[in-house]
Order: structure tokens, then C-alpha cells, then sequence
């Protein structure tokens, strides 16, 4: 996603598998779980989205989420 559009990679060697460890699915299905309860919609499946369930600003993203945790 680049400023509010999903965009397909240049390459397909653009594409990434990341290792993650159980704990963190564990806790990734746990998120979801919640956000089907509190969000209206989220149609692109996204772990972080906007209260509305839309793709969330980056700056958001970093400000609410990343520099928290």
C-alpha cells in the first residue's frame, strides 16, 4: 500500500515470506478475533486499520501502534 492504494509489486522476487514465531500468530488471530467484533467492516483483511476498518495512515500507523508498543 502506498498513500491509500494497494499496488501489485514491480517484481515477483519483490514478494517476502516472514518467518514469525507461533506466539506472535497466537496473538495475530486474537487481534482478528477482536476486530471482527468492533469494526464495521475490514475488506481488505488488514491486521492495522482505521476505527472504520480502512487501511490506516502510515503516520497513524507509527503514532498510535508502532511507537506504543
Amino acid at each position: 500500500m502506498q498513500q491509500g492504494k494497494f499496488y501489485d509489486p514491480k517484481a515477483e522476487t519483490s514478494r517476502r515470506a516472514v518467518a514469525i514465531p507461533d506466539t506472535l500468530v497466537q496473538e495475530l488471530k486474537i487481534h482478528q478475533a477482536m476486530q471482527v467484533l468492533l469494526l464495521q467492516e475490514n475488506k481488505y483483511d488488514l491486521v492495522f486499520t482505521n476505527t472504520k476498518g480502512k487501511p490506516i495512515d502510515g503516520q497513524n500507523l507509527t503514532n498510535r501502534v508502532i511507537d506504543p508498543a
